[in-house]
């Protein structure tokens, strides 16, 4: 190496690129889910065994859902619970963020315990949110899943009914 000429300017850093192998991937190691092809060299590697996030992807990572409760979030002072009825990510803790209020509970109060917005929590049962425990038998006092199941009654027989003037086909 005596006469080799050595650039002291460091070289720019070469593009990421796979070399391409014989067989396809999913032949070699069939699995579940659709991989990368920087999670195929972390698997190849060895890597995804010791990094959490190269491991199996759960259900919400795979579909971006986000599951919304409506559940109760206390406020008030020490032996007088007050709880309001929020709206919330379901990974969030329970006096956390929440998105909407829809209401209040004083279960000291006797029967004007529940105030509710029952317009925002039809709206919220209708795209899917899930009503914790505590929240459905607070709804169900509220008339709000009575009211629900009476629509949708109305709704299926409504589709099902045949005019007057016409007869059944047989």
């Amino acid at each position: 190496m005596r006469g080799a000429a050595v650039s002291l300017v460091p070289s720019p850093p070469r593009p990421y690129s796979l070399v391409p192998l014989p067989l396809p991937f999913s032949l070699l190691f069939p699995l579940p889910y659709p991989l990368s092809p920087l999670h195929w060299v972390l698997f190849l590697s060895g890597a995804a065994r010791k990094c959490r996030e190269w491991r199996e992807p759960d259900f919400h990572s795979i579909h971006n859902t986000v599951s919304v409760r409506i559940r109760l979030r206390r406020i008030g002072r020490k032996k007088t619970p007050i709880y309001r009825i929020v709206v919330a990510d379901s990974r969030s803790p329970r006096d956390g963020k929440f998105i909407e209020i829809l209401g209040q509970y004083q279960p000291l109060q006797g029967k004007d315990a529940i105030a509710l917005k029952t317009e925002r929590a039809h709206y919220w049962l209708d795209n899917g949110a899930n009503a914790s425990d505590t929240v459905r038998s607070l709804l169900r006092r509220a008339g709000v899943l009575k009211s629900r199941h009476e629509a949708r009654v109305a709704k299926k027989l409504q589709a099902s009914a045949v005019p007057v003037g016409e007869t059944p086909a047989s």
